[in-house]
């Protein structure tokens, strides 16, 4: 099965042509690979029956006879003397001069292809365009894989971003249906050597749990402002963005590698808790975005990306990415609308939508504020949305900042989450109230649930410590005494179990006793002034009818003897 494989120059690819050329050589199935840029393909499996297209695709094509590179270019020259002058099909046969070896550059690709194909089929179809991941776990005894000089040489060129390292890794994971199994059993570590402000360092480990486990996929960085909370962060995405390890030696038990980067931050600045977001580090994945509207040009329109979520084709956890937004959003808001202005119809209600897939086309089937139901195309729905009034509740602008912020890591996160990432969030907090910071972690740590994906979080928030178990909670402080790194910076963990617990207690126990130094002494300079005494009973009846009685036991309590 789809032993004929096609390269053409054309795009798109004409299907009759195909069909033709099929009939002409007596073909039942065929592949038909086709270029989209300098450095992506496409792969179209025919059958008889139905086609579908996989991609898109890194390919190496080579020399048969010496192994010696060969540009895409140049392939057709090379094949032009195998076929008739007038040839628009180019045979990659066992008998051409040219051969090549492939990869996908997307996780989702090869889950579309065995959903498409079924099992014994999609795998078949990978080895028929020697993809590296197929052929390492089916065809071991190719020269592709059991050549370990050749086999590096094809990996440096295939495999260049961290999500296409995870599809040579673990993609095998999708064709034997284990990619939910290895997710629910696995329990990333990390290990991130942080750098002091006296340029000392010291190693900080972090163990995650498995998915099943309550808040252990999220680790929280805590500590007083200026102590290196952000440039920890920093070193955290610069070690997700560095060059991966020698492929030809990975062994299972290997650090966490992530398959993306994701990275949220709230202000009118670029957090400088990340790198520079180049175009090719966007990508290979990584991707920065901020929580509060944002309206240069170079952001990502909420609308655009909710137009991508509705014409997303792609699964995570056995549900399509509009799904996983929209569970997210009423989480939260439970049953309130969420709308987007349609020029024609005005209001259209998100949470109501239905989409209907019809062969190649979507259908978006949807209502207007009078009840009248329209069908369209995802084209046409999409190119009558007003992107100028985004998103709202009843009227455009009409959400609060902190409603806005949740509603668009619901729609960036959705959109972008990969099995493997690494979720970054500089104070996520800004802007939120508590509900919403609850409903932003409980957001949060379902996607890490459903992907197996990490999240590290720096916040000043109480709020969003009692979201983590405490092996998870990081807090970086001046060190008391002199750390064996020589580092100016200690981590520590928390005295108390903090998953669930009062923000008080962890206000007290976790970020310290003196959060409140400058109420009480304010509280205390008020006693003296209305008293004319600093006694503890001065204090209590100057201070009983207008402070907490909590504040006054501190101030009380300082007036004790210590032994």
């Amino acid at each position: 099965m789809y032993e004929s494989v096609f390269i053409v120059e054309s795009r798109p690819v004409n299907e009759q042509a195909v069909r033709r050329e099929m009939e002409r050589r007596r073909l039942v199935d065929a592949v038909v690979i086709y270029r989209v840029s300098s450095d992506e393909f496409f792969a179209v499996a025919y059958s008889s029956y139905e086609l579908t297209e996989f991609g898109p695709i890194r390919i190496e094509f080579y020399a048969r006879s010496n192994r010696e590179r060969i540009t895409p270019d140049e392939v057709t020259a090379r094949l032009s003397g195998d076929e008739r002058p007038d040839q628009v099909f180019y045979l990659l046969s066992q008998n051409s001069q040219v051969s090549f070896a492939s990869l996908g550059r997307e996780l989702s690709s090869y889950r579309k292809i065995v959903n498409r194909l079924h099992t014994d089929a999609a795998i078949q179809f990978l080895v028929s365009i020697r993809d590296m991941m197929a052929l390492k776990y089916y065809m071991p005894s190719s020269s592709e894989i059991n050549s370990p000089s050749f086999n590096r040489r094809l990996l440096r060129k295939l495999v260049q971003s961290p999500e296409e390292i995870q599809i040579y890794l673990r993609g095998h994971q999708i064709l034997t249906d284990l990619e939910a199994a290895a997710i629910t059993s696995s329990k990333p570590r990390l290990q991130v050597r942080f750098t002091a402000r006296n340029g000392y360092r010291s190693d900080v480990d972090f163990q995650f749990g498995t998915v099943e486990d309550l808040g252990a996929r999220a680790a929280v960085l805590i500590g007083k402002n200026g102590i290196g909370k952000t440039y920890f962060l920093r070193q955290i995405a610069t070690l997700m963005l560095g060059p991966s390890h020698d492929l030809l030696s990975y062994y299972d038990d290997a650090p966490f590698r992530a398959s993306r980067l994701l990275c949220f931050f709230t202000g009118p600045r670029a957090s400088r808790a990340f790198p520079r977001q180049t175009s090719q580090r966007r990508l290979h994945g990584y991707k920065i975005f901020n929580l509060q509207s944002d309206t240069r040009t170079a952001s990502i329109s909420v609308i655009n990306a909710i137009v991508d979520l509705i014409t997303s084709d792609q699964f995570i956890a056995g549900q399509k990415r509009f799904e996983i937004f929209r569970n997210s959003i009423k989480s939260a808001r439970k049953e309130q609308p969420l709308y987007v202005w349609h020029e024609k119809f005005g209001p259209i209600d998100l949470m109501l939508l239905e989409i209907h897939e019809r062969e190649a086309n979507v259908i978006v089937e949807y209502c207007d504020n009078q009840g009248y139901r329209y069908k369209h195309s995802i084209q046409d729905f999409a190119f009558s949305l007003d992107s100028a009034r985004g998103i709202f509740s009843s009227e455009a602008g009409d959400l609060s900042s902190g409603e806005e912020a949740y509603i668009r890591f619901c729609v960036f996160s959705s959109l972008y989450i990969e099995n493997g990432s690494a979720v970054l969030m500089d104070e996520p907090e800004v802007y939120l109230h508590p509900q919403y910071i609850d409903a932003l972690m409980g957001a949060l740590h379902r996607l890490l649930e459903m992907t197996g994906s990490v999240a590290f979080i720096s916040t000043h928030s109480a709020y969003i410590v009692r979201c983590a178990e405490e092996q998870l909670v990081y807090l970086m402080r001046a060190s008391l005494h002199s750390h064996p790194s020589g580092s100016d910076v200690e981590f520590t963990k928390p005295r108390m179990r903090t998953y669930g617990a009062d923000v008080g207690m962890i206000s007290l126990f976790v970020f310290g006793e003196d959060e409140m130094v400058t109420t009480e002494d304010r509280a205390r300079a008020y006693a003296r002034r209305i008293s004319g005494g600093d006694s503890a009973d001065q204090v209590v009846r100057a201070l009983e009818t207008i402070t907490s009685s909590d504040l006054i036991s501190r101030i009380v309590n300082s007036y004790a003897p210590h032994p």
